[in-house]
């Protein structure tokens, strides 16, 4: 399962490069793009609740060369929740959000980085009911083994838009400690896979001007 996440991750890593926002897309420019993420995953058994988490954050940046020179960077958190009953199979809990990041909040070095923010999720029931809880996201991550690398390339063609893109990504596997608690229980249990990556892209247009 661990290499499962680790290639999942590796693709996610190198596929955000190629989402360059649709303001800084023009006629005939080339846009560069960097980033950094970092991912956990934890599944747990407490009586017959199954209990899994997924928690990853990343930063990306945009620039155009010269004359243009513009750019723009985010910063987001992404957390899942899901829970199942197997002795009940009809109760089910899940939630999901997604939340920007200050540039404190995740910060990554190299072969470690951390995670310290507050989300607020959603969690949806069987009967339709939801319920919103702050939880509390303090994680730090350190690679434990070797990179694996990723190159992906991407052309497409139209009659008046050509874009081109080239992205390459690299992938640590990593331990993680730390918490992620809603204030009485911490769900940072039963880790399944974790890691930490970067990558770098380009990309051409060529006549695709909004």
């Amino acid at each position: 399962m661990k290499k499962q996440y680790f290639v999942a991750v590796v693709v996610s890593l190198v596929l955000a490069a190629f989402l360059v926002p649709t303001t800084a897309m023009a006629a005939d420019q080339i846009i560069k793009s960097t980033g950094d993420q970092a991912y956990a995953n934890y599944s747990s058994t407490v009586g017959c609740i199954d209990t899994s988490v997924w928690v990853s954050a990343y930063e990306q940046a945009w620039a155009s060369p010269p004359p243009k020179g513009e750019s723009t960077a985010i910063s987001e958190v992404y957390m899942q929740f899901d829970s199942r009953n197997r002795c009940t199979p009809d109760e089910w809990r899940y939630g999901y959000v997604s939340a920007p990041l200050a540039p404190s909040d995740f910060v990554v070095t190299q072969g470690s980085a951390t995670l310290n923010a507050i989300v607020t999720l959603p969690i949806y029931d069987q009967s339709g009911g939801v319920v919103t809880e702050d939880v509390l996201i303090n994680l730090s991550w350190s690679a434990t083994g070797p990179a694996s690398r990723n190159v992906f390339t991407s052309k497409i063609s139209s009659p008046h838009c050509k874009i081109s893109s080239r992205a390459s990504g690299t992938n640590y596997p990593a331990s993680v400690t730390g918490s992620i608690s809603d204030g009485t229980t911490d769900f940072a249990s039963g880790l399944s896979g974790a890691g930490i990556g970067s990558f770098k892209s380009a990309s051409t247009t060529i006549g695709c001007g909004l």
